[in-house]
């Protein structure tokens, strides 16, 4: 049986405080979190013995049949055993987790508690999953310390650090890559998800479901950054679950992109260059720390990561800088008035300390999202516009680059 890793159960205990916390809108996101650590690989034969002998049709069906047509008198038909009633209750976050219209009608019915929709799973929280969590956590813990077949206890003991390697797919070499020296330098201390591994992903599972899965297992993440990824939004989505859930994120900069070019919020998590002389000595110490391991680690395996990884980097289709190669590419650079204008607006702006979201510059110059989309990636393209900060859940804030005031100077713009 794999071990335990006891903050798995703070984590747990948080995905439950975050629901009894949420709102309508948000409450999807903490129940999913919520079903997802519970599937967590090192408690998988533990739940199979909780649930294989029971029935969630007939605990339904009996449940839904007890009340009328008075609102608030519909009873759960909970077993006597307390541990069918954990296994009921692993099958029924499930449920939950997985049709969330279900879940609110679930809360209404049996947890009545007033007129606010969202009451219900509230109630259901504070009735149902707080003692579940306190009881399914003494549960797990007196069969790891039960002496197996030879009279030996299973102590309690870290669970390899679930990592997940957030990448778009045509830099999924890296990603496989970054995965295999991991897990290979810390056997046992880390598991990596790499969405585009068919043996993380395999055929037949619910690709976005078992990506979701993944991310709230984890307790890192590692989000691969090259001039081609900073244009995805998938990366940013990601990296934006992220922090609202205060996982730690690495950015691991590559083919053109570097850590110092980073806006916010990445320039705020501690990142490093694949092409840095110490990118593999500092990623495996920073691992080796973290696990809180003492062993040395060899030179001829920072060596070979480093070697290895940037074979595999440049092999990479790069493409081409957002930045641009400078004011000499930008000279040949042939603006329309749209473009122009945007320029013109970033200037404005810029003089003012201010950097613009997309949707203001596109009411500045009276044209819709898509058009102002076009024109932005031409300009950045150019290495005249970029992506001066990113604000989660809020977008990109854009500025000129420098070439952009010296294209601008030259053409007799700036006063």
């Amino acid at each position: 049986m794999p071990a335990i890793d006891s903050t798995l159960f703070d984590d747990i205990d948080s995905a439950i405080s975050d629901l009894r916390g949420s709102t309508f809108q948000t409450f999807e996101r903490p129940l999913r979190r919520l079903s997802g650590l519970l599937h967590s690989p090192e408690l998988e034969n533990l739940n199979k013995s909780l649930t294989s002998d029971v029935s969630f049709d007939a605990f339904y069906k009996e449940s839904i049949s007890s009340g009328g047509s008075m609102v608030g008198s519909h009873r759960l038909a909970w077993p006597p055993e307390r541990e069918k009633e954990l296994g009921l209750t692993l099958v029924l976050i499930d449920r939950l987790a997985s049709d969330p219209g279900w879940a609110i009608d679930f809360g209404h019915t049996f947890f009545y508690s007033g007129s606010k929709i969202i009451a219900g799973v509230h109630t259901f929280a504070d009735q149902v999953l707080i003692p579940f969590a306190r009881d399914y956590r003494k549960y797990v813990e007196r069969q790891l310390t039960a002496p197996d077949a030879s009279g030996k206890a299973l102590d309690m003991a870290r669970a390899p650090i679930s990592i997940f390697i957030s990448h778009i797919h045509e830099e999924a070499a890296i990603a496989k890559t970054l995965k295999q020296w991991l897990e290979a330098s810390f056997p046992g201390h880390i598991s990596a998800f790499v969405s585009s591994d068919y043996e993380d992903l395999p055929l037949g599972k619910r690709w976005l479901a078992e990506i979701e899965a993944a991310m709230d297992r984890s307790r890192l993440l590692i989000t691969l950054i090259s001039p081609a990824s900073f244009e995805r939004m998938w990366i940013h989505l990601e990296a934006g679950w992220a922090l609202g859930r205060e996982v730690e994120v690495l950015p691991i900069c590559h083919s053109g992109r570097s850590v110092g070019q980073l806006p916010r919020p990445y320039s705020d998590w501690s990142g490093v260059d694949i092409e840095a002389d110490d990118f593999a000595g500092r990623l495996l110490e920073a691992f080796k720390s973290r696990l809180g391991l003492d062993h040395p680690l060899p030179k001829g395996m920072i060596d070979a990561l480093n070697t290895n990884i940037r074979e595999v980097a440049s092999t990479t289709a790069p493409a081409k800088s957002a930045r641009g190669s400078g004011v000499g590419e930008a000279d040949e650079f042939e603006l329309d008035d749209v473009e122009l204008s945007i320029l013109l607006f970033l200037l404005e702006l810029h003089d003012r300390g201010q950097e613009p979201f997309k949707p203001a510059i596109a009411t500045r110059l009276g044209i819709g999202l898509a058009k102002t989309d076009y024109h932005l990636k031409r300009l950045e393209q150019a290495g005249l516009a970029e992506v001066a900060a990113l604000i989660i859940n809020q977008g990109a804030r854009y500025g000129l680059t420098d070439a952009g005031i010296e294209f601008l100077v030259k053409r007799g713009k700036v006063k």
